[in-house]
């Protein structure tokens, strides 16, 4: 039994107290359009409408745009903008850098100018603030938008450097392989016009030895092997030779291309 009343009372006090919290929730206010944000002035009206949630039947929306110090909207003739059945408001507004709804009672009487706004108390049950639309200019999807075109033109600067030095650096190797081919074929060619003097004046003095010596014996092995050796450079040489008139008709043909490509460019254009 002592059980059962504990948990009586405790069920009686949690609904007591979740009864008061929501009887104490109060009034809200909902901006759905905003007008943009401007210094103020007489001459520029925009569209403002929101909705508001708890209202009572004599309450009214008190709109006030902010220009330096708080205005009254639209005029000060007409402070009071009504509730519709929906409980959506709409009113225009001369343009301001903030905006505020205030939720009153039919007998409040607003101040037409104010350097701050009234607090929730007495007839005013309600008070939203919202700054104004930001200029498509300072609006964060055109900064975001400006951000991502800056870094994508740093990457296509970067990319363009880093192709640029890699193109330099493929020239230059170019060049010095080019070089050392040069030299190896200049070096090549000088040791092979040696060694076919040499041949050629051994087998002279191979012509002028007796059948059967033995000196012309050991001699002809000596050709032999000289003859190996300029066959292998004139094999290294016609490579060597070959690689300059690949290189020549590669640079050939790309000349041809691109002049292909300039000619129809210009006939296309």
């Amino acid at each position: 039994m002592t059980a059962r009343r504990f948990a009586a009372v405790g069920a009686v006090v949690m609904l007591a107290g979740s009864r008061p919290q929501s009887m104490a929730a109060g009034p809200t206010i909902e901006f759905s359009q905003v007008p943009p944000a401007d210094e103020g002035g007489t001459a520029r009206l925009g569209t403002i409408e929101g909705r508001v949630d708890g209202a009572r039947a004599r309450e009214r929306i008190v709109l006030y745009a902010r220009s330096g110090d708080w205005y009254v909207q639209p005029f000060t003739s007409e402070p009071f903008t009504p509730i519709q059945a929906d409980s959506t408001w709409r009113s225009s507004t001369h343009l301001g850098t903030e905006y505020a709804a205030l939720l009153v009672d039919a007998a409040y009487r607003p101040p037409t100018k104010t350097p701050a706004l009234p607090g929730i108390g007495g007839d005013v049950a309600a008070v939203a603030v919202t700054r104004g639309t930001p200029p498509w200019w300072r609006a964060r999807w055109f900064q975001i938008a400006c951000l991502g075109m800056v870094v994508l033109a740093g990457l296509g600067l970067h990319r363009h450097r880093v192709q640029r030095l890699a193109r330099e650096l493929d020239a230059r190797a170019a060049e010095r392989v080019a070089e050392r081919t040069r030299i190896a074929q200049e070096l090549y060619d000088t040791l092979l016009q040696g060694f076919l003097s040499a041949s050629m004046q051994l087998h002279l003095a191979v012509d002028q030895l007796p059948e059967g010596s033995p000196d012309r014996a050991r001699l002809d092995v000596v050709l032999q092997a000289m003859g190996r050796a300029v066959d292998e450079g004139r094999c290294v040489l016609q490579g060597l030779r070959s690689a300059d008139r690949d290189a020549d008709r590669l640079e050939s043909s790309l000349e041809r291309s691109s002049g292909t490509n300039s000619t129809q460019t210009e006939e296309d254009a």
